[in-house]
């Protein structure tokens, strides 16, 4: 159990935050696939992201760790994988277990048995089988209902031509992998944009991927190539960096800086939302690389004004892991909020729309659970209270930043599950004046 109380003055501190996770997995698994060294600066150590490394080391894949901290992977293509001697094991992580059912699928002759925590192994797994199915994978589930255990036996597999039904990054990236290695071309179609990091780093590396504008969303046209090594920057994590740039938009008189985040326009939503909301943010562009980055400091806080406009909800894509962080920012605002179109956050590490409305009653809030989101009317007071962290880092940080803006003291089940993602955080967080107890209970 893991205490938090507010900081006793305005913030004021400069931050750091992981590597993107999204990037880490896909860096390492692209550069698996590459024929040649690939050198990757800035990898995460959450423990998410080390599962994929795992996994690739288990088929067969060389991976090392330089003095200076990065990491080279020694890809040989997908003729490099070979079976694993157990079954491998994708832990926590959804973007490894889909990411590699998308890749093992079409690797001929390798076989390969995923399976997962008890939490992994109650997340849909259709979304990503089916597809690939049509493709002519084989792929059988083990145990009950279509999730994780099941077994992959690589093929050959055909062309597809396919609208991917779920706004899922995971699924259209692991239909791209397997249309990569397929005989013919395949087209998928996303209706609405997700985050493109596969994308981008696919055409970086030769990929023969086209991408074109269709309706809303875009349609992706990817055939059989080979990958060429690089070297990769990672970014800082958006999604890790958004608790505290809401810190400081809801802290009067705070001033924090986050260096080198990710600046991708498709993750960049919480962030657009707080300047709606009347945040100021000042941003120093880095130099581009794949991906956008630069130095974000907030400026000016959000006005606790009734009148606030309503937060947009068009974003909502390209922020669906700060949607628990929304609803702290709503508790806040001082009118009536609607968070909706959420229905994924029931599917991930835990039911998150359920895992939230009990927090932040507890904590005080007026919250109103609704299939796929909230409707929350912000009062501006928390409450410290004891909340259960459900085992989902996201909501774990989201209550830690709500306990900053709380009277009183709020205790955390289930602090450590932070590591997923962002193992530094409740440093970090002390960095800004919060008063953090218990740290020695969950390192």
């Amino acid at each position: 159990m893991l205490s938090v109380q507010a900081p006793s003055e305005a913030p004021r501190a400069t931050l750091h935050v992981p590597g993107d996770k999204s990037i880490g997995h896909r860096s390492l698994i692209l550069s698996a696939l590459a024929n040649g060294d690939s050198l990757i600066r800035g990898l995460p150590a959450s423990e998410d992201v080390a599962t994929t490394r795992r996994a690739l080391e288990a088929l067969g894949v060389a991976i090392e760790d330089t003095p200076e901290g990065h990491v080279i992977v020694h890809g040989k293509g997908p003729e490099g994988f070979r079976s694993p001697d157990q079954p491998i094991d994708c832990g926590n992580s959804g973007t490894t277990a889909r990411l590699l059912t998308g890749l093992l699928a079409a690797i001929p002759g390798v076989q390969a048995e995923l399976i997962g925590d008890a939490s992994l192994t109650k997340r849909p797994m259709d979304r990503v089988v089916h597809p690939l199915k049509a493709m002519g994978a084989e792929i059988t589930f083990l145990g009950e209902g279509e999730c994780l255990p099941f077994r992959i036996e690589g093929r050959e597999l055909r062309r597809i031509e396919y609208t991917v039904p779920v706004v899922s990054a995971q699924v259209k990236s692991a239909l791209l992998l397997a249309g990569m290695l397929s005989k013919e071309e395949s087209s998928i179609h996303e209706p609405t944009p997700t985050r493109d990091h596969t994308e981008l780093m696919l055409r970086a590396m030769g990929a023969k991927l086209q991408t074109s504008p269709e309706g809303e969303g875009f349609r992706h046209l990817v055939e059989r190539g080979p990958l060429s090594p690089m070297e990769f920057d990672v970014p800082g994590d958006m999604s890790s960096a958004a608790y505290f740039f809401t810190l400081g938009a809801l802290m009067p008189g705070s001033e924090i800086r986050v260096n080198s985040v990710n600046l991708n326009p498709r993750r960049k939503g919480l962030l657009e939302t707080l300047t709606s909301l009347g945040a100021r943010f000042e941003i120093d562009m880095h130099e581009n690389t794949i991906e956008p980055r630069g130095d974000v400091r907030c400026v000016q806080q959000i006005p606790r004004v009734k009148g606030t406009p309503p937060i947009k909800l068009g974003t909502l894509p390209s922020m669906i892991d700060e949607m628990p962080l929304l609803a702290v920012v709503a508790t806040q605002i001082p009118t009536n909020i609607r968070i909706m179109g959420g229905y994924e956050l029931r599917l991930k590490e835990a039911d998150r729309i359920t895992g939230m409305t009990k927090g932040l009653s507890a904590m005080g809030a007026h919250i109103n659970e609704h299939r796929d989101g909230w409707e929350i009317l912000g009062s501006g007071h928390l409450r410290g209270a004891q909340v259960d962290g459900c085992h989902d880092h996201r909501i774990i940080m989201s209550y830690a930043i709500a306990a900053c803006l709380a009277r009183g003291t709020t205790r955390i089940e289930g602090a450590d599950w932070v590591k997923i993602s962002f193992p530094g955080f409740w440093d970090e967080l002390s960095k800004c004046g919060a008063i953090v107890a218990g740290l020695d209970e969950v390192e």
